[in-house]
């Protein structure tokens, strides 16, 4: 049976040893990197600002958003709902990068972020949940970018008007 090595996984191997390596070596300078982006003024309000518009334009590209000028309320409710969902997306990365910042500054330089947390393993548990909270939010921001960016060929997609069929149908009434 003939084996081909799967080039792609050994490349990705490779480079995360290689980083860990070099992040090893250069802890330092890569301590001090951390420091900079976490101390940086309007951190938050940037990655906020950004989520929130990526989000936003993602909906309007899908069609989550749709309006046209003969809904009634009960039809117009639906889509600003689903506009407002961006706070969600919007809220998690900001909230993560609050806590990550908590947890670097107790960690490195003693100051008390987390008044009533003075264990490790307690900081350690936090840290999980940011990086789990950080991966969605930025795994799905990734998504959303690639789906705004890139124009699917097979589908022929372009902008086009909602057409009228999409405008006159019934909402299903809200439980």
């Amino acid at each position: 049976m003939l084996k081909i090595l799967d080039w792609k996984y050994i490349s990705l191997t490779v480079f995360l040893l290689a980083l860990s390596f070099l992040s090893y070596i250069f802890k330092t300078q890569v301590f001090l990197v951390i420091q900079a982006i976490i101390e940086f003024p309007y951190l938050n309000i940037f990655a906020g600002t950004f989520t929130a518009i990526i989000t936003i334009v993602h909906k309007i590209k899908t069609r989550k958003f749709r309006l046209s000028p003969s809904m009634s309320f009960n039809e117009f409710r639906i889509p600003v709902e689903d506009m407002l969902s961006f706070v969600g997306s919007t809220i998690t990365i900001v909230g993560s990068l609050a806590l990550a910042k908590g947890i670097y500054l107790q960690t490195t330089t003693g100051i008390k972020y987390f008044l009533s947390v003075d264990n490790g393993i307690e900081l350690s548990f936090i840290g999980l949940v940011v990086a789990y909270l950080f991966y969605i939010s930025v795994m799905e921001l990734a998504t959303q970018c690639k789906e705004i960016c890139v124009l699917n060929i097979i589908s022929n997609e372009s902008i086009k008007p909602i057409p009228e069929s999409e405008v006159k149908d019934e909402v299903p009434p809200i439980s």
